[in-house]
């Protein structure tokens, strides 16, 4: 290029439109179409005849060694201004810009200065029609909302986003004020002015010209820094409707069209002052390599809607500092593989509403050390047997009442032992029933008081009666009874004895 170039004195500017820009040494440059030096008819100097034109880069670009931007935003038939570096051999063009303007026709194949693709300019309502200025209508804050990405963006705003509601457990413990009983939800904000209305919030000042810059580019990509005073923003958009928004208030809007990746190699630290809402509509898998830590340093709620599973590799620690309330409402189901130790430093109420079913296969060990008072509702059934070995150790008193019926059932032998005094008392009548020989043995005096003794059989006495009452035998009153003497007298001539009140 150096050799073809003469002087600068004699540059020859020019005005062309691009036709080709697929260089193959990928260098930007550009075949252009000139005007006063090239036909309108593409049959005389075809596009493939015409030269490769440079670009000339912004001094922000490097244009070294892929430093800087890349010169690539031209298309065919974009306007361009430039000049021949060879004077006027016209081989060695140099494109210094782009022209803007307001097309009023398409093109066509058979004609030059414009694209031989039939594409640009555009002709779409929702981008760019003929007639309209080319300039981005982001940037011209009257058609702004004709762009088919604000119109994307409105049409498909996610409304009535619903967060976590606190669950209402009423039968432990009555609702807290001012907490989220009641679903709370949130809509998707508006793009460019933000808020949840449709409209401009009032007091909000909307885009003008010439101070939102825009960069658009054929495939969809959106950007923009506008500097309207008061309607500050950064937006950038990608065709597929992923966004990212910072507002005029300094609120950010991320949106992402698909999924979302997003890798720390090391530290992360946020800080929320406000409150975070949090709605996965899918599964959510938190997977810790190390230790754990969640505080709360107020009330936590939790509500799941399906089963609860918790798996512990290791031991589980937990102390309550207050009260604890619990309510199942249908079974529970537990197993322990080792020992259990329960300590109940305060009073221990528990309440049975149906039937209590115990099976210890072991030994078992009942300590108490206090009074010890167990209720039975008069309508309980009987209750199971016991197992095999049962003891119960209890190293003060002990008290049993029921308002109705007890059964005390051995299926074997039952012992009843004290090593002090025994008393059974019934204020009504008292039975007992042997099915075979009673033997009763009593190392001292044995008194028996009643009214009236009925002896239905044999009495077999080993010692002395001593009877100090009347004492009634088949009819015959042995106080004062005599029975007359046989085969001889008395010392004084008498023929009977009399028995007096005793009888050996």
């Amino acid at each position: 290029m150096e050799s073809g170039i003469q002087s600068f004195t004699q540059l020859r500017h020019f005005i062309g439109v691009v036709e080709d820009r697929n260089d193959p040494q990928e260098l930007g440059r550009v075949k252009v179409r000139v005007y006063s030096v090239h036909t309108e008819s593409n049959q005389d100097v075809k596009v493939e005849h015409l030269p490769w034109a440079m670009v000339l880069n912004p001094i922000t670009s490097a244009s070294m060694s892929g430093i800087g931007t890349s010169p690539t935003g031209m298309v065919e038939g974009t306007w361009v201004f430039g000049v021949f570096l060879d004077e006027n051999e016209y081989q060695m063009p140099l494109v210094m810009g782009t022209l803007l303007g307001n097309p009023s026709e398409t093109a066509t194949k058979t004609r030059g200065f414009g694209d031989p693709n039939e594409i640009y300019p555009l002709d779409e309502e929702d981008l760019s029609v003929l007639g309209e200025s080319s300039v981005n209508r982001h940037a011209r804050a009257e058609t702004a909302e004709e762009h088919a990405t604000l119109i994307e963006k409105r049409t498909k705003r996610v409304m009535g986003v619903k967060t976590a509601q606190a669950p209402k457990v009423s039968q432990v413990q009555p609702d807290k004020a001012e907490k989220y009983y009641e679903r709370p939800s949130f809509d998707e904000p508006n793009p460019r002015f933000g808020g949840q209305g449709e409209t401009y919030p009032s007091g909000v000042p909307q885009s003008v010209y010439p101070l939102n810059h825009v960069q658009f580019t054929e495939a969809g990509h959106l950007f923009e820094v506008d500097d309207t005073p008061g309607a500050e923003r950064i937006h950038w958009f990608h065709t597929k409707g992923t966004f990212q928004e910072v507002q005029p208030d300094g609120n950010r809007v991320t949106k992402i069209n698909g999924t979302d990746y997003e890798i720390v190699i090391k530290d992360k630290d946020v800080l929320v002052k406000g409150n975070v809402n949090v709605r996965v509509e899918g599964d959510a898998r938190l997977y810790v390599k190390g230790d754990m830590y969640t505080e709360v340093e107020k009330d936590y709620f939790l509500s799941v809607g399906g089963d609860y599973v918790k798996k512990v590799a290791g031991n589980e620690a937990k102390e309550i500092i207050s009260d604890k309330a619990t309510v199942v409402n249908r079974n529970v189901f537990e197993t322990i593989h080792g020992e259990t130790e329960h300590i109940k430093v305060g009073q221990f109420t528990e309440t049975l509403a149906n039937t209590h079913t115990e099976s210890i296969k072991g030994k078992e060990e009942i300590k108490n050390f206090a009074n010890t008072t167990r209720t039975v509702s008069s309508g309980s059934a009987e209750p199971p047997l016991p197992p095999a070995n049962m003891k119960t150790l209890v190293e003060a008193n002990t008290v049993f009442m029921t308002g109705s019926d007890m059964l005390i059932q051995a299926d074997a032998t039952q012992v009843v032992s004290s090593k002090g005094d025994q008393t059974i008392k019934t204020s009504a009548a008292q039975q007992i029933n042997v099915g075979t020989t009673q033997t009763m043995s009593i190392a001292s005096t044995q008194d028996i008081t009643a009214s009236v003794t009925d002896i239905n059989n044999n009495v077999n006495v080993t010692g002395t009666v001593d009877a100090s009452v009347q004492v009634l035998a088949n009819g015959i009153d042995l106080d004062g009874h005599v029975h007359p003497q046989t085969g001889g007298t008395t010392a004084d001539g008498d023929k009977s004895v009399d028995t007096g009140a005793s009888a050996t």
